[in-house]
């Protein structure tokens, strides 16, 4: 009777395995689908493969710029041309030293950080006036926590910005800061939003990673780069729910090894590390998308500096996951190799990014590809 038994649990063990692998590998498989590319004319000062976009949908404008830019440049998106530059002039030559991110409202409206001076800044009248809102964090808080400044949004109705926390020092069990915090311009108020995941009290390095995070009909979805889940806040700050949003695809998170430290570490930490990235929302198809990084397996004795293309984690060559999710029922399937950036944006008529695999060494054009979810 025991051996029966036995065998029962063997058997039933075996298929129980068998049945969640095949639920792990029968993932419903979605693609982009191409719609248009559409050709964009950029000068010789900026930088294809380096710009920074945006898109204004009141306005129906495409601004672009470089990295710290000293100047923006806007585009007809409906037909593709120059309208207008905003300069940036003599002004702020003594106040801002490093437009670390750029906010654009409308040309009469740039908000920029500068996290040099840890001060938010805001560019009014073409660029030709600069009205100075402080800094951001105290420093008291600087000395337990620091922003991501390309990690944020911008919240029109109320004016507050959301960034990005990365912790110094001390655990995350310990800090009173959370992954995501609002500032108001007007009134200097701060707020936090969203929790650490457990995972993130073995290494602080992952909260280096990051957050990404966007509103949806006035709930917050935030991304955490090294969980499976989507945590979904409601607009008075409230944990309201969490959201299933990860691939089998994805490792889990490996900390720094021996030399932690050196520059090889590093970029081997980078290079092979899981992170969930950019999250975005798709208004054609009411859908999330949650970009994730598989990463390369690099070989312990292997220079990640050498400029070898290290195989794909999991030595199928997708190196990236995109997670379909729908904000009220959960994941709903996945897109295998393509990413979007984080510059990416939606409109009705389907999703917009760069594309610098097309005509890749014509410097003077900017080319987006329009994509649908099938």
């Amino acid at each position: 009777m025991k051996s029966i038994l036995s065998i029962y649990l063997l058997l039933s063990i075996f298929f129980w395995s068998c049945s969640s692998n095949k639920s792990e590998v029968n993932v419903n498989l979605m693609e982009l689908e191409l719609q248009e590319r559409l050709y964009f004319p950029i000068d010789s000062i900026t930088f294809r493969n380096k710009l920074r976009m945006g898109y204004l949908e009141k306005l129906n404008l495409l601004y672009v710029h470089n990295e710290n830019p000293k100047k923006i440049d806007f585009y007809d998106f409906s037909d593709q041309t120059l309208v207008q530059t905003v300069e940036f002039g003599e002004i702020d030559s003594k106040k801002v030293f490093n437009r670390t991110m750029v906010h654009v409202v409308s040309p009469d409206s740039i908000f920029v950080y500068d996290d040099m001076t840890n001060s938010l800044m805001l560019y009014t009248y073409e660029g030709k006036e600069l009205l100075d809102f402080g800094s951001v964090l105290n420093e008291n808080e600087k000395a337990d926590y620091g922003i991501m400044p390309w990690c944020y949004f911008y919240r029109s109705n109320s004016g507050d910005f959301f960034f990005g926390v990365t912790i110094r020092g001390e655990s995350v069990k310990k800090t009173n800061a959370s992954p995501v915090i609002s500032f108001s311009g007007s009134t200097k108020e701060k707020r936090f939003y969203g929790a650490w995941p457990e995972s993130y009290a073995k290494d602080n390095q992952m909260s280096f990673a990051g957050p990404s995070f966007l509103e949806v009909d006035d709930d917050l979805f935030l991304s955490m780069s090294f969980s499976d889940e989507l945590q979904v806040i409601s607009s008075s700050g409230e944990l309201i729910n969490k959201i299933y949003a990860g691939s089998k695809l994805m490792h889990p998170h490996r900390s720094r090894r021996g030399n932690a430290g050196t520059p090889e570490e590093s970029a081997r930490y980078q290079m092979t590390n899981s992170k969930y990235m950019n999250l975005l929302y798709d208004k054609s198809s009411g859908f999330l998308i949650r970009e994730g990084s598989i990463g390369s397996s690099v070989p312990d004795n292997a220079n990640p500096f050498s400029g070898e293309i290290f195989p794909s984690q999991n030595g199928d060559d997708i190196y990236f996951v995109l997670v379909v999710i729908d904000p009220e029922k959960g994941k709903v399937g996945e897109i295998h190799r393509p990413a979007i950036g984080n510059d990416a944006f939606s409109t009705k008529d389907g999703i917009f990014i760069q594309d610098s695999f097309t005509d890749p060494n014509n410097e003077d054009v900017l080319i987006l590809k329009r994509v649908k979810i099938k």
